[in-house]
């Protein structure tokens, strides 16, 4: 109960401002803490649509992504809250805090470049799956819904892949199936095997 009382007592001594800045800070990592789960345990019932730009391959990874944006408001509400907490000014405040959010928000895109072009150097190229046959081993879900996984073969390696299908029916786990396209950045568009 020690703990509580100390943060209720520092909450409590907070400026108004930067209190904002806080729980600016705090959401941001609350939502990214949470994507970061969806991402590493695969919650196969939240169902992303993907739009009709990503299955086009129009789609390309900006400067503004999720990830990014996480990374400034967390950057930005912290260190904007703390300035203000060491008696600076709001103009202080603000300038510092965007200068840290971007500063976290372009280390964010920088590791993801590193992770992507990693995942594209490897001795498995998911570009070269077009016209490929794999196996379902999560049932693919209609409508370019997320969650289904496909077992298929790519350079001698087995390899499982994310896939989503752009038709009415959902694909059950076992089923034969021919990748159609590979989608960003590395969502394979199946369709069942005649």
């Amino acid at each position: 109960m020690e703990t509580y009382d100390r943060v209720f007592e520092w909450w409590s001594v907070l400026t108004t401002e930067a209190r904002i800045f806080y729980v600016v800070g705090i959401v941001a990592f609350v939502v990214g803490f949470f994507r970061a789960l969806v991402v590493i345990f695969r919650v196969s019932n939240i169902r992303a649509n993907i739009s009709e730009d990503v299955l086009s391959g129009r789609h390309r990874a900006g400067l503004i992504s999720a990830r990014s944006l996480v990374a400034f408001l967390i950057g930005a509400g912290v260190i904007g809250g703390a300035i203000l907490e060491s008696g600076k000014s709001i103009f202080l405040a603000l300038a510092g805090g965007i200068v840290v959010g971007v500063l976290l928000a372009l280390i964010s895109l920088w590791a993801m470049k590193i992770l992507y072009s990693a995942r594209a150097s490897g001795t498995v190229e998911v570009a070269s799956a077009k016209g490929e046959f794999g196996k379902v081993s999560v049932a693919v879900l209609p409508n370019c819904a997320s969650g289904g996984q496909v077992e298929l073969r790519l350079g001698g390696c087995a390899t499982m892949l994310p896939a989503i299908s752009p038709k009415d029916e959902e694909i059950p786990a076992g089923a034969r199936v021919r990748v159609v396209k590979v989608i960003f950045p590395n969502i394979l568009v199946v369709e069942r095997a005649a």
